[in-house]
Parts: C-alpha cells; sequence; structure tokens
C-alpha cells in the first residue's frame, strides 16, 4: 500500500488517488487527469513540436554561420541537424542556437516561439532504374542514387480513415 505523504495538498493526494486506483473502469484517463482542479491550477501552454520523420527540422542560416568558428563545415552541420544526428556538429549548433535566443533573439528555428510553424518533409521520388525477382520470388525495385532535382512531394501524416496518405509506420520486408 502507497501512502501519500501528509504534506501533499488535498488536491494533489485526490489526483494521485485517481490516477493509481486499482481498478481499471475506476482509474483516471487523460481527459479526466486534464480536467482535475489541481491539473488546472496553472495554464498549460502546450507546444506542438517537431516529429522527427515528419516535420523539417528548422535550421537558422546566422546560427549556421557561427559553426565555422569552432571548426565545423556549415553545410555537414545542416545535414547533421536536419537528419537528427547527434553529434559534436548538431550540438555545438544547438548551443549556439540556444545562446542566441537567451540574449534575445529571435530565430525561425526556435520551435518554442509563439510564431513557430511546422513544416512537413519534402519528400522527393526517385526513378526506377531495374526491377529483377529474388530467389524466393520476391519482386525488388532498385532505385538511381541520384533523384530527380525538378520533382517533391509533400509527406503528410496519415490520416485515421484517409487510405490514400502513406503508411509511415508500415514495416517493409528485408531483401535477402
Amino acid at each position: 500500500d502507497y501512502h501519500i505523504p501528509k504534506w501533499v495538498s488535498s488536491d494533489a493526494r485526490d489526483l494521485m488517488k485517481s490516477i493509481l486506483n486499482t481498478d481499471p473502469s475506476k482509474r483516471f484517463t487523460l481527459k479526466d487527469i486534464r480536467s482535475h482542479p489541481w491539473y488546472n491550477m496553472t495554464s498549460h501552454n502546450e507546444k506542438k513540436g517537431v516529429v522527427v520523420g515528419i516535420h523539417q527540422i528548422p535550421v537558422d542560416t546566422n546560427v549556421l554561420k557561427q559553426v565555422e568558428q569552432f571548426g565545423i563545415n556549415p553545410d555537414y552541420c545542416r545535414k547533421c541537424v536536419e537528419a537528427n544526428k547527434h553529434n559534436h556538429a548538431s550540438t555545438t549548433y544547438y548551443l549556439l542556437l540556444k545562446k542566441f535566443i537567451r540574449n534575445g533573439g529571435k530565430s525561425n528555428a526556435d520551435i518554442c516561439g509563439e510564431h513557430y510553424e511546422t513544416q512537413p518533409i519534402q519528400i522527393i521520388p526517385r526513378k526506377p532504374i531495374s526491377n529483377r525477382e529474388t530467389p524466393s520470388g520476391d519482386k525488388t525495385t532498385i532505385f538511381s542514387r541520384k533523384p530527380p532535382t525538378n520533382q517533391t512531394t509533400t509527406l503528410q501524416p496519415e490520416a485515421p480513415g484517409d487510405s490514400a496518405a502513406p503508411n509511415l509506420n508500415q514495416t517493409l520486408p528485408r531483401p535477402d
């Protein structure tokens, strides 16, 4: 049995008991938690943020120029940030961006900024260069390494019930 400390307020105590209820039919849902008086004691300014793989990660070109002072190639740094790589280049970029914002600077890459809007990733379709059949009878398509530069497709998240939207969670078979 869990005992809630005496110093916990009555509203917080009530919320904790409701969340930790062992009866699933009586246990609070997220909707119940968000409507509880203790949860609503402060305002909640929810940020949407960036969903990696769905939204384009914004890059501030002015901050990107500063990474060169630390011996980092700006083009390499941009690619690391856009690919969500966690290394010395992206860490330097994000530290410089954070410093810039803390000092009162405004940046298009500030995902917590009040005017930030997410941008979907641009997908460049590639033309197949050959089709072949594997020994197991599966069909395999081989694509060129360089995509055409004149075509882009915007990837939107799959809407519930929308079968025409791409399924981003689809598991593809591994080639043998």
